[in-house]
């Protein structure tokens, strides 16, 4: 093996590294889903990268493809196979403000997005934290703030180049490999590393409104049925979650995150009866643009245990929100290591999400529906975070229409059943992709699509 590692080392342009170098890091967004990888390599271009899977090929080394590093999978994180790890030096992101479109690369983040397409007056779908990477995010689906006006991050996605298991640099689009570009958009990572994304851009506001409004427990009942009358009238341009979470003084609380791009009056005006309900606490401001997707930033930071794991239901029903609310508390209460967990529904305007068919591209999950998803946040890492995962949901007795993939890191790692529920109708052309692409599952770590026979 030394010469063949000495080889690659010579034809790789960027840091090849093992444990004990200075570069080698195997940090994550989540302490969890760190494996210790035997190689970890940071190329500089997709020249690299197809060099980087030729090698882990040839020494039989599973590969992982670290983009922002935030699935709690392990998706991005291998046991002593090899990580191609995009985020240090396949960072950028170039702006065309003519033709409105963003030129990013594989390890880019999406504040780097926020933050050079406002420059231009212009904005993308992005994702709602904003040191999420894109890969996993736009492959997977990609929901954010923006959703309800411009529809998903995978839905604006018109080009992209991915290196496939032979090595191969190649093209995706409507009019270049065709089936690939309809593959990568929902497949995940199962086809190859993108390398770059070319995205879909639209004029944007400078300031947008986001108001944070916290309720005790008493009032629960009434947010739910305000929160239901919110969204018969709501416009495309207001998102919101619906979250239950501590809140001062460390109480149990309900609380309404808002965000609507527009002025500040008629954001006030959109959800006035919620806050005539008498909120405990009630924080509304006119905001820059790019500081949209960091209002979760301080609950969404590095370094601990984490967890996702949802499913879409139909409708805010307050029966199922209330069971929620009491299988979340006890979750907390009984598991004070996890006291920080949240339990959260997303609503976004589902309109433009809608008008995209099923059978487009390969993300399938297209029916009027909410995500509803537990982010477990926990320190004791003796903690079985799955099992209470699996019993919180029990406890909920949810009767789901789908799930996001991007939000089930349980199902994410399964295969089989899973995976054929995932992609549900898009499952067999998926299959007879993977075969042309990657015939021997080289690409395994998020929901794995067995090729077809």
């Amino acid at each position: 093996m030394a010469s063949i590692l000495s080889d690659f080392k010579y034809h790789f342009k960027g840091a090849v590294t093992q444990e004990g170098d200075p570069e080698y890091s195997i940090k994550r967004w989540a302490r969890n889903a760190e494996r210790k990888a035997k190689f970890v390599v940071f190329p500089t271009d997709a020249q690299d990268v197809s060099r980087a899977i030729l090698f882990a090929r040839s020494q039989n080394l599973e590969i992982a493809i670290r983009g922002g590093g935030h699935s709690t999978s392990g998706a991005s994180s291998t046991e002593g196979g090899l990580v191609i790890d995009m985020s240090k030096h396949m960072n950028k992101v170039r702006i065309d403000p003519e033709y409105k479109r963003a030129y990013v690369q594989g390890g880019a983040i999406f504040e780097t997005l926020d933050r050079e397409s406002i420059k231009h007056g212009l904005a993308g779908t992005a994702g709602t934290v904003n040191h999420t990477g894109f890969g996993g995010l736009t492959t997977g689906g990609g929901y954010g703030w923006l959703s309800g006006l411009h529809g998903l991050a995978v839905d604006n996605l018109v080009a992209a180049t991915v290196v496939t298991a032979n090595g191969d640099i190649l093209k995706a689009s409507d009019s270049e490999n065709p089936d690939l570009f309809w593959g990568i958009r929902g497949g995940g990572v199962n086809f190859g590393p993108v390398t770059e994304f070319v995205f879909k851009l639209y004029d944007q506001r400078p300031d947008v409104f986001i108001s944070t409004l916290v309720y005790p427990e008493s009032l629960l009942p009434k947010v739910l049925d305000s929160v239901n009358d919110w969204l018969k009238v709501r416009h495309p341009r207001e998102s919101a979650f619906l979250v239950y979470g501590l809140g001062p003084n460390a109480e149990p609380c309900v609380i309404f995150l808002f965000v609507f791009n527009g002025p500040e009056d008629e954001g006030r005006e959109a959800i006035k009866n919620l806050v005539a309900l008498g909120p405990i606490v009630n924080d509304g401001a006119s905001v820059p643009y790019v500081e949209m997707n960091a209002m979760q930033n301080p609950r969404a930071y590095h370094g601990t245990n984490r967890l996702l794991k949802g499913i879409l239901v139909p409708n805010l029903e307050p029966a199922l929100m209330t069971r929620a609310w009491h299988g979340w508390k006890k979750i907390i209460a009984e598991n004070p290591s996890a006291s920080e967990t949240i339990m959260m529904l997303e609503l976004y305007h589902p309109d433009k999400i809608l008008s995209v068919p099923i059978d487009a591209m390969a993300f399938v999950a297209r029916v009027t529906s909410y995500s509803l998803m537990v982010s477990l946040t926990w320190s004791d890492d003796s903690l079985d975070a799955r099992a209470l995962s699996h019993e919180l949901f029990r406890a909920i007795d949810v009767k789901g229409v789908g799930s996001y993939g991007n939000y089930d890191d349980v199902g994410a790692a399964i295969g089989g059943d899973r995976t054929r529920a995932m992609f549900g109708s898009n499952y067999d052309k998926l299959r007879i992709i993977k075969k042309k692409y990657d015939p021997e599952m080289v690409f395994h770590k998020w929901f794995p699509i067995t090729p077809a026979p």
